[in-house]
Formats: structure tokens, sequence, C-alpha cells
């Protein structure tokens, strides 16, 4: 299991605050043109979903599961390793609409989170490694504020 590498703690909160989930994918650029952030079976998901180009009907999704327990997993820095699977957090890619819709989720990296308890905002990066149908590796950067 995951261990925090680092405590987080938000700053003041701004007026107006933007949101976003975007970063590279294998070196490719994603930005959400969609983005949620719901309570699923006592796990919170935040979710990007970005069209892709040219006619627009694939979608590249980016779901990042967490607990919704703060006590089990308080907000911090957190190391994942690919032998050593953690059940309380995950990151999956998949492109919705391929036949058959490919999925991934991370097997190392590294995740930082905020969880705001008062809105249940959450704000953080994911740096995090998988594998592809072809068996390479494809690194994800993704930073996010929903």
């Amino acid at each position: 299991m995951s261990t925090p590498t680092a405590p987080l703690r938000k700053g003041t909160k701004s007026e107006v605050e933007q949101q976003y989930f975007q970063g590279k994918i294998g070196g490719q650029d994603f930005k959400a043109d969609f983005m949620t952030h719901t309570l699923k079976n006592n796990f919170w998901l935040a979710e990007g979903t970005m069209r892709i180009p040219p006619n627009e009907t694939s979608r590249q999704v980016v779901t990042f599961k967490y607990s919704a327990n703060r006590d089990l997993l308080p907000n911090g820095r957190y190391t994942l390793t690919e032998n050593d699977k953690d059940p309380r957090l995950a990151v999956i890619l998949m492109t919705v609409n391929d036949t058959p819709t490919p999925a991934y989720e991370a097997e190392r990296g590294t995740i930082e989170f905020f969880h705001d308890p008062n809105d249940n905002s959450i704000s953080g990066a994911l740096d995090i490694y998988f594998h592809d149908l072809n068996g390479i590796e494809v690194r994800a950067q993704i930073l996010l504020s929903i």
C-alpha cells in the first residue's frame, strides 16, 4: 500500500477559481472538455473527458479514483509502485468509441492531491506510468482542479 511522502495543505481560495484537467499523455496534449467530481460507493471519482479530433466521436477519459475516507487516505503525496497495488486510489485511462475500448490503470508514479471537505473540490497532480496494448510504457502528467 502506498504511504504518503508529504503532507499537503491548500492555500487560500481565490474569489474566482479556475477549473482544469489537463496535461500530457504519452507526449500528446490532453485538455478535458468535460470535468466531473462525483461520490460513488465511498470513492470520489475526479474525471476529465476530452473529445478526440478530427470527427470528435471518440473520447479520451482520465479518472482519478480515491477513497472518500480522509482518515484512511489523507491529503498528500503518494507513490505508486508496480508490485504493490493500493486499494485506496487508482488512475484509469480509457478511450471510448474504440473497438475494443482500451482501459489502462496506472502501474507506478506519483499522485498528489488535496480534497477540500468544505466544498468537495479537489486539486492535484498525477505523474503516472502505464503499459499500452503493445506493452510500451506510457507516461501521463495531469494537473487538475475541479
